[in-house]
C-alpha cells in the first residue's frame, strides 16, 4: 500500500563499459583499475594499487564559490565507517576539506584551519590517507587545470588509523584490498554514479532514501549541512570533538538504517544494487553488505532447490535409442 508513495525512479541505463564511466557531458570521468565481465567478479589487474581514478574539471572561477561542487565526482561531506581511504594526486592540485584535524596523519600537503575546518592542498605526487570515521570531502583547487586523482580503500588496521603516527602513510596495496572490499566499493560507485546520471538525464530529483540505501551497502555516512553549520559555530573544542567523533557517525548510521533500509528498501521497495548498473553475477559477489538481490540474480535458497528437485523428478526419462 505504501509503495504508491515511493519516489519516482528514472529509466535505468544499462552499463556499457566495465572499466570507465563518462559523466557530466564528458567533463568528468571515472576509470576503474581492474577488469570484470558479466560472469566474473571485479579484480585489480593494473599495476596501480588504487581502485579508482577520477578526472575532474577545473573548479568554478570567481565570483562563483570555488568549493561548490561542479562535478558528479565532488562528493558531499561524508564518512567511511569501516575503511581508510588513501588518495594519490597524479596531476593538478587537489583540495581536501577535513574535520577533526587531530586524526589527520602527517603529510606533505599544506594545511590551514579555520572554524574547525582543515583545508589541505595536495600537489602531484602527494599521498594522503583519510582515517575511517573522519568527515571529509575533496575538490579541484585549480580554476584552470583539471584534476587527475586516484584512490583506494583498506579495511585492515594501518598506521594511518593511529593519530600518534609520525610517518606518512603508505599507499594501499593489493593485499589490503580483499575481494569483498573491492566488490563492495565497485558496486557502490557504479550504482551511485549511474543513478545520478540517469536522474540528471531525465530531470528527476534524486531520492534521499535511495541514496541512503546505496550508502548503507558501502558503509558510507552523509553529514547533514545543518550539522556542519553547528560544528562551524561551535566554540568549545569539546563540542566540536563530540560532533566529529560521536554525533556525526551515529547520526549517519541512523539515517542509513531508518531512511535507507526501513523506508527505502522495506517500505518503498528500493534496492541497494540494480542489475542495469551492476550486472555481475551475484554468485561471485560476497554477501557482506548485500542488502537485497533480485529474484533473477540471487543465489538459490532451499525453496528454489526443492522446486528444482520436484521439476527434475516430474520429467520423464528419454527413451533409449
Amino acid at each position: 500500500m505504501l509503495k504508491r508513495f515511493a519516489p519516482r525512479l528514472p529509466p535505468r541505463t544499462r552499463l556499457n563499459s566495465h572499466t570507465h564511466l563518462v559523466l557530466d557531458n564528458a567533463r568528468s570521468k571515472i576509470v576503474f583499475h581492474g577488469s570484470a565481465g558479466p560472469q566474473a567478479p571485479f579484480k585489480i589487474t593494473s599495476p596501480s594499487p588504487y581502485l579508482v581514478e577520477n578526472h575532474l574539471p577545473p573548479a568554478p572561477a570567481p565570483p562563483s564559490d570555488a568549493d561548490s561542487p561542479n562535478s558528479s565526482l565532488c562528493p558531499p561531506f561524508h564518512i567511511h565507517l569501516k575503511e581508510d581511504e588513501t588518495f594519490h594526486v597524479i596531476s593538478g592540485t587537489a583540495k581536501f576539506l577535513l574535520l577533526d584535524r587531530r586524526r589527520s596523519p602527517p603529510t606533505n600537503a599544506t594545511a590551514t584551519t579555520q572554524a574547525g575546518l582543515t583545508t589541505r592542498l595536495a600537489n602531484p605526487g602527494t599521498t594522503l590517507t583519510i582515517p575511517r570515521g573522519q568527515i571529509h570531502t575533496f575538490r579541484n583547487a585549480s580554476t584552470t587545470q583539471p584534476l587527475h586523482i586516484e584512490f583506494g580503500f583498506s579495511s585492515l588496521p594501518s598506521a594511518s588509523s593511529n593519530s600518534k603516527s609520525e610517518t606518512p602513510p603508505s599507499p594501499p596495496t593489493s593485499t589490503t584490498q580483499p575481494t569483498a572490499l573491492t566488490t563492495k566499493m565497485h558496486r557502490f560507485f557504479l550504482n551511485t554514479q549511474l543513478y545520478r546520471s540517469d536522474c540528471t538525464t531525465h530531470s528527476i530529483p534524486r531520492s534521499l532514501p535511495q541514496v541512503l540505501l546505496f550508502n548503507h551497502a558501502a558503509d558510507v555516512a552523509l553529514v547533514p549541512a545543518w550539522l556542519l553549520a553547528l560544528h562551524r559555530r561551535a566554540r568549545p573544542p569539546l563540542l566540536r570533538a563530540l560532533i566529529e567523533r560521536i554525533i556525526a557517525p551515529v547520526l549517519g548510521r541512523l539515517m542509513n538504517v531508518l531512511g535507507g533500509v526501513l523506508l527505502g528498501q522495506y517500505i518503498f521497495g528500493l534496492s541497494a544494487s540494480y542489475p542495469e548498473y551492476y550486472p555481475y553475477s551475484s554468485s561471485h559477489n560476497p554477501t557482506h553488505n548485500q542488502i537485497s538481490l533480485s529474484a533473477a540474480s540471487r543465489p538459490p535458497n532451499d525453496k528454489d532447490k526443492e522446486k528444482q528437485v520436484q521439476h527434475t523428478g516430474s520429467q520423464k526419462p528419454h527413451p533409449k535409442t
